[in-house]
């Protein structure tokens, strides 16, 4: 005795009928596009703002990046004894 039928019954969830839009050679071309138009921007106005960033503050990056690292390093820090405590109390 069978409950469920052997084949799917028609409607749009048939495995048949139903085709992602979003893929193939019309996806890749897209994207491709995307890609191709954004790098060259995204590589020239990281060389103006190292430029800019240098001329502004007569600082490297080098010396922005450490601080950086430096207060995203201290923040996380505060955030993990923060959670220990919380941790602590609770259990």
């Amino acid at each position: 005795m069978r409950l469920l039928p052997q084949t799917a019954p028609p409607g749009p969830f048939r495995r048949a009928s139903w085709r992602s839009p979003l893929r193939g050679p019309w996806l890749t071309s897209v994207l491709g596009a995307a890609l191709l138009a954004g790098i060259p921007i995204v590589v020239l106005t990281g060389l103006l703002s190292y430029v800019a960033y240098e001329r502004a503050t007569t600082l490297l990056q080098d010396v922005y990046l450490r601080r950086w690292l430096a207060i995203s390093g201290a923040l996380f820090a505060a955030s993990a004894l923060l959670y220990a405590v919380r941790a602590r109390r609770r259990g």
